[in-house]
């Protein structure tokens, strides 16, 4: 099921609409795709704690297999050298919009959704881990094939 379409409710919708770089929208897909695997996770568990660890090593590696196939085919139909310039950009610009997001969330969850703090503060956490940035680096370092 796919929900929540309104963007970031917090900002206007003039700053929703203005013109940004595309790694806006994919830092925002790939921690659409973690807020995912931690909320299934979480609801797997709710009942049986002791099952979290099992879960969310699906959960995660479920993450790192939609992540790649999102990342592998936004490359295969863009031109990233021209986008972003040498290889490397590419990356440091979604780990950037990435950290952006995360902390975005969590503002938002501290503001509305006290519960789900838990949910963006791993974002965040996450954001900031190098395991991340080196699950990214592959799909976005090389242009064309």
């Amino acid at each position: 099921m796919i929900i929540d379409f309104e963007g970031e409710p917090q900002k206007s919708i003039d700053e929703r609409r203005a013109k940004h770089s595309p790694m806006k929208d994919v830092a925002g897909t790939l921690r659409s795709f973690n807020y995912a695997m931690h909320v299934a996770v979480d609801q797997a568990c709710a009942n049986r704690p002791e099952t979290r660890g099992a879960f969310e090593k699906h959960g995660r590696a479920w993450e790192a297999e939609v992540r790649n196939a999102f990342l592998n085919a936004y490359r295969e139909h863009s031109d990233m050298d021209i986008a972003f310039g040498p290889a490397g950009n590419a990356a440091a610009l979604l780990d950037m919009f990435t950290l952006e997001k995360a902390c975005y969330e969590l503002r938002y969850e501290l503001g509305n959704r006290p519960e789900w703090v838990h949910v963006a503060l791993r974002g965040v956490l996450e954001s900031l881990s190098p395991p991340l940035v080196e699950e990214r680096e592959p799909a976005l370092a090389t242009s064309g094939n």
